[in-house]
């Protein structure tokens, strides 16, 4: 692109919680800025107009089916700051390790369930990778599936605790 800028829209990739999509800056080849815009409004926040406060302890764990913890920390230390009421330290360190806990069980799902298997579809079997990749990540018969969902539900046992 010698010299020259021009602007690239990736997405939306639906993948996540909403779709998203990624505008990329490119200058000579290279990515100068990046801007993420998740356009899909949901309005899960509408659900709790009306409601008891403490509801929201209720609703919010199951606006992701993915990262229902951290959404109820959100809303425990939103009542908790709205009540003026501090996490004692050891509840700090408690709730830092469940969320990082589930960030790891998250993560695990992502790469291994939703994203890997992607690349597994027919679509991409000229590919001299195709093989390997499909063997290995293909939903729910690839190598993988079993790993992952053995040491995911480990990690979701620790959070249990």
């Amino acid at each position: 692109m010698n010299g020259r800028t021009a602007r690239r829209i990736l997405g939306p990739f639906n993948r996540v919680e909403g779709d998203l999509e990624v505008t990329l800056e490119v200058a000579d080849g290279h990515i100068t800025q990046a801007w993420v815009n998740s356009p899909l409004y949901r309005g899960f926040e509408q659900i709790l107009h009306g409601k008891p406060p403490m509801d929201a302890l209720v609703y919010t764990p199951r606006i992701c089916g993915i990262c229902s913890v951290s959404q109820s920390v959100a809303a425990a230390r939103a009542l908790a700051a709205c009540a003026g009421l501090q996490l004692a330290a050891n509840g700090v360190l408690a709730t830092n390790l469940i969320l990082a806990t589930e960030n790891l069980a998250d993560h695990l799902t992502h790469f291994y369930l939703f994203f890997m298997p992607d690349f597994a579809r027919k679509h991409y079997r000229k590919q001299l990778w195709f093989d390997d990749i499909a063997a290995r990540f293909k939903a729910q018969t690839g190598s993988a599936a079993s790993e992952v969902l053995k040491a995911r539900a480990e990690l979701l046992h620790i959070t249990g605790l």
